[in-house]
Protein backbone atom coordinates (compact mmCIF):
# COMPACT_ATOMS: atom_id res chain seq x y z
CA UNK A 1 0.00 0.00 0.00
CA UNK A 2 1.37 3.63 -1.10
CA UNK A 3 1.68 6.12 1.89
CA UNK A 4 -1.13 8.99 0.66
CA UNK A 5 -0.02 11.83 -0.21
CA UNK A 6 -0.93 14.64 2.16
CA UNK A 7 -0.47 18.24 1.90
CA UNK A 8 -0.23 21.10 4.51
CA UNK A 9 -3.81 21.69 4.73
CA UNK A 10 -3.50 18.02 5.24
CA UNK A 11 -1.08 18.11 8.25
CA UNK A 12 -2.79 21.26 9.57
CA UNK A 13 -6.36 19.59 9.88
CA UNK A 14 -4.61 16.80 11.25
CA UNK A 15 -3.40 18.53 13.78
CA UNK A 16 -5.91 20.89 14.98
CA UNK A 17 -8.20 17.66 14.79
CA UNK A 18 -5.42 15.66 17.14
CA UNK A 19 -5.63 18.90 19.37
CA UNK A 20 -8.95 20.02 19.40
CA UNK A 21 -10.39 16.25 19.60
CA UNK A 22 -13.73 16.01 17.69
CA UNK A 23 -14.52 19.00 15.63
CA UNK A 24 -17.07 20.37 12.96
CA UNK A 25 -15.16 21.75 10.01
CA UNK A 26 -16.95 25.49 10.85
CA UNK A 27 -14.93 24.96 14.20
CA UNK A 28 -11.37 24.31 12.34
CA UNK A 29 -12.27 27.64 10.10
CA UNK A 30 -12.44 29.32 13.39
CA UNK A 31 -9.77 27.73 15.50
CA UNK A 32 -7.33 28.54 11.85
CA UNK A 33 -8.87 32.28 12.00
CA UNK A 34 -7.55 32.70 15.47
CA UNK A 35 -4.45 31.21 15.10
CA UNK A 36 -1.80 29.80 12.23
CA UNK A 37 -4.26 31.75 9.56
CA UNK A 38 -2.45 34.76 10.41
CA UNK A 39 0.49 33.40 8.87
CA UNK A 40 -0.69 30.58 6.47
CA UNK A 41 -3.14 31.94 3.94
CA UNK A 42 -5.26 28.88 2.01
CA UNK A 43 -8.75 28.83 0.95
CA UNK A 44 -10.83 28.25 3.59
CA UNK A 45 -12.79 25.92 1.34
CA UNK A 46 -10.02 23.54 2.02
CA UNK A 47 -10.92 23.06 5.45
CA UNK A 48 -14.30 21.49 4.25
CA UNK A 49 -13.32 19.30 1.85
CA UNK A 50 -10.39 17.88 3.33
CA UNK A 51 -11.48 16.20 6.59
CA UNK A 52 -13.80 13.94 4.11
CA UNK A 53 -10.86 13.57 1.76
CA UNK A 54 -9.06 12.50 4.59
CA UNK A 55 -11.44 10.53 5.87
CA UNK A 56 -11.42 8.50 2.86
CA UNK A 57 -7.45 7.89 3.45
CA UNK A 58 -8.67 6.43 6.91
CA UNK A 59 -6.88 9.22 8.57
CA UNK A 60 -9.78 10.70 10.60
CA UNK A 61 -13.32 9.14 10.90
CA UNK A 62 -16.63 11.26 10.68
CA UNK A 63 -19.45 10.98 12.15
CA UNK A 64 -23.16 12.87 10.55
CA UNK A 65 -25.78 14.49 12.84
CA UNK A 66 -29.08 12.70 11.65
CA UNK A 67 -31.41 15.41 12.48
CA UNK A 68 -31.03 19.06 12.61
CA UNK A 69 -28.44 20.82 10.31
CA UNK A 70 -26.77 17.09 10.06
CA UNK A 71 -23.03 18.30 10.83
CA UNK A 72 -20.12 15.99 10.46
CA UNK A 73 -18.05 15.54 13.26
CA UNK A 74 -14.12 14.72 12.82
CA UNK A 75 -11.82 12.55 15.28
CA UNK A 76 -8.40 11.73 14.12
CA UNK A 77 -7.71 8.27 13.92
CA UNK A 78 -4.64 6.07 14.72
CA UNK A 79 -3.03 6.00 11.52
CA UNK A 80 -3.63 9.78 11.09
CA UNK A 81 -1.71 10.47 14.84
CA UNK A 82 1.08 8.34 12.85
CA UNK A 83 1.21 10.32 10.12
CA UNK A 84 0.92 13.57 11.66
CA UNK A 85 3.94 12.38 14.49
CA UNK A 86 5.97 10.55 10.94
CA UNK A 87 5.87 14.46 9.10
CA UNK A 88 6.58 15.90 12.86
CA UNK A 89 9.42 14.35 13.48
CA UNK A 90 10.75 14.92 9.40
CA UNK A 91 12.42 18.22 8.99
CA UNK A 92 10.81 20.36 6.34
CA UNK A 93 13.20 21.84 4.39
CA UNK A 94 11.32 23.49 1.46
CA UNK A 95 12.33 26.80 0.54
CA UNK A 96 9.61 29.52 2.57
CA UNK A 97 7.09 31.49 0.34
CA UNK A 98 6.57 35.24 1.18
CA UNK A 99 3.37 35.70 -0.47
CA UNK A 100 3.06 39.60 0.00
CA UNK A 101 0.44 41.04 -2.31
CA UNK A 102 2.04 44.46 -2.22
CA UNK A 103 5.56 42.84 -3.66
CA UNK A 104 3.58 42.12 -6.44
CA UNK A 105 2.75 45.04 -7.14
CA UNK A 106 5.90 47.02 -6.12
CA UNK A 107 7.89 44.56 -8.58
CA UNK A 108 5.79 46.48 -11.59
CA UNK A 109 5.85 49.77 -9.92
CA UNK A 110 8.04 51.06 -13.12
CA UNK A 111 4.54 50.42 -14.92
CA UNK A 112 2.84 53.02 -12.34
CA UNK A 113 3.75 56.44 -11.56
CA UNK A 114 5.40 57.10 -8.00
CA UNK A 115 1.78 58.48 -6.44
CA UNK A 116 0.27 54.68 -7.17
CA UNK A 117 3.29 53.10 -5.60
CA UNK A 118 3.83 55.38 -2.17
CA UNK A 119 -0.34 54.76 -2.18
CA UNK A 120 0.61 51.06 -1.84
CA UNK A 121 3.10 51.34 0.41
CA UNK A 122 0.92 53.53 2.54
CA UNK A 123 -1.83 51.00 2.78
CA UNK A 124 0.68 48.05 3.55
CA UNK A 125 1.89 50.32 6.46
CA UNK A 126 -1.96 50.76 7.87
CA UNK A 127 -2.41 47.23 7.45
CA UNK A 128 1.16 46.10 9.07
CA UNK A 129 0.11 48.53 11.77
CA UNK A 130 -3.22 46.86 12.30
CA UNK A 131 -2.00 43.08 12.49
CA UNK A 132 1.10 44.00 14.95
CA UNK A 133 -1.97 45.72 17.12
CA UNK A 134 -4.02 42.26 16.74
CA UNK A 135 -0.91 40.19 17.47
CA UNK A 136 -0.03 42.00 20.37
CA UNK A 137 -4.18 40.98 21.89
CA UNK A 138 -3.13 37.55 20.82
CA UNK A 139 0.05 37.56 22.73
CA UNK A 140 -1.26 39.04 25.98
CA UNK A 141 -3.60 35.59 25.93
CA UNK A 142 -1.07 33.15 25.36
CA UNK A 143 2.20 34.16 26.53
CA UNK A 144 3.79 32.87 29.30
CA UNK A 145 1.13 29.69 29.32
CA UNK A 146 2.80 26.45 29.50
CA UNK A 147 1.17 24.49 26.84
CA UNK A 148 1.44 27.57 24.71
CA UNK A 149 5.11 27.69 24.05
CA UNK A 150 5.01 26.43 20.30
CA UNK A 151 1.72 28.95 19.30
CA UNK A 152 3.98 31.46 20.78
CA UNK A 153 6.90 30.95 19.44
CA UNK A 154 4.62 30.90 15.89
CA UNK A 155 3.74 34.18 17.13
CA UNK A 156 6.80 35.86 17.80
CA UNK A 157 8.18 34.58 14.47
CA UNK A 158 5.13 36.77 12.70
CA UNK A 159 5.90 39.58 14.78
CA UNK A 160 9.16 40.02 13.83
CA UNK A 161 8.28 39.12 10.52
CA UNK A 162 5.39 42.27 10.81
CA UNK A 163 7.45 44.11 12.54
CA UNK A 164 10.19 44.30 9.09
CA UNK A 165 7.64 44.43 6.98
CA UNK A 166 6.14 47.39 8.61
CA UNK A 167 9.51 48.85 8.11
CA UNK A 168 10.41 47.73 4.77
CA UNK A 169 6.98 49.44 3.80
CA UNK A 170 7.49 52.76 5.91
CA UNK A 171 10.85 53.74 4.04
CA UNK A 172 8.46 53.22 0.71
CA UNK A 173 5.15 54.95 2.06
CA UNK A 174 7.21 58.71 1.80
CA UNK A 175 7.07 60.28 -1.13
CA UNK A 176 10.92 60.27 -2.73
CA UNK A 177 11.95 63.56 -4.46
CA UNK A 178 11.92 63.25 -8.84
CA UNK A 179 14.95 61.32 -10.04
CA UNK A 180 16.25 59.95 -6.44
CA UNK A 181 15.03 56.07 -6.34
CA UNK A 182 14.85 54.69 -2.88
CA UNK A 183 17.37 53.02 -1.08
CA UNK A 184 17.57 49.74 1.13
CA UNK A 185 18.69 50.75 4.57
CA UNK A 186 21.89 48.76 6.21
Amino acid sequence: MSTPRLSYTSYLVLGLVAGLGTVTPYELKQMVNLSIGNFWSFPHSQLYSEPDRLTGLGLLEVEQEEAGRHRKRYTITEDGRAALQAWLRDPDTSRAEIREPGLLQLFFGALANEADMTRVAQARVKLYEQELERYAEIEKNIAGHPDMHYPYATLRLGITYTRASLAFWSELAEPQPAGEPQQASE
